[in-house]
């Protein structure tokens, strides 16, 4: 079986998941990434500046082109084409961890875990990855929630540093496996 090894455009009953273009930087800061209530629980920390978000954004589409195995959607609610958050593969410890955030107005609306669900379904079964973690701030409880209604279900627990070493999170880690069926979610 040949399989997918890019971000490719998937779609849910109410969003769009797609690539992110330069065009989006602005929203991306406006809505995530500039907020620091947003981006409390992640582990970079929020953009001082609209310019830093632009040079990520384009340093992304970049890596689209060019790198294999790169996975990184923009949500966007269906019939819109502004961007509400973001979810990506990435491997920070050597394994393929799933990441996500939205802007604080569409939290706790279930957009989450709808995305999460989605790209974890390709990247089991169109880029054959059969195991996929995800880590949450233990304090960070409704992340956790919209992981389990995902399908992921308790690994172990850890801390885990900011990448700029500044702050620890008591960390949550999170499984989702292919080969369990049970894993495509349950309250979406």
């Amino acid at each position: 079986m040949a399989f997918c090894r890019c971000t490719v455009l998937l779609q849910t009953k109410r969003l769009l998941l797609r690539r992110f273009t330069p065009a989006d930087a602005n929203w991306i800061w406006q809505r995530w990434a500039g907020d620091p209530i947003a981006t409390r629980f992640v582990r970079w920390n929020p953009h001082p500046t609209a310019a830093d978000t632009a040079a990520l954004v384009k340093s992304w589409c970049f890596a689209y082109e060019e790198e294999p195995d790169y996975y990184n959607w923009a949500i966007v609610l269906s019939g819109t084409d502004e961007p509400i958050g973001s979810i990506g593969l990435s491997q920070p410890d050597g394994r393929p961890e799933l990441g996500f955030i939205l802007g604080q107005r569409w939290w706790g609306k279930g957009y989450a875990a709808e995305a999460a669900l989605a790209v974890c379904h390709f990247l089991h079964t169109k880029a054959g990855i059969p195991v996929i973690y995800a880590r949450h701030a233990a304090e960070n409880t409704a992340c956790g929630r919209a992981l389990e209604k995902a399908g992921f279900s308790y690994y172990h627990t850890e801390d885990c540093y900011s990448f700029d070493h500044t702050r620890l999170f008591h960390c949550r880690v999170m499984v989702h496996k292919a080969e369990d069926k049970e894993n495509y979610g349950t309250g979406i």
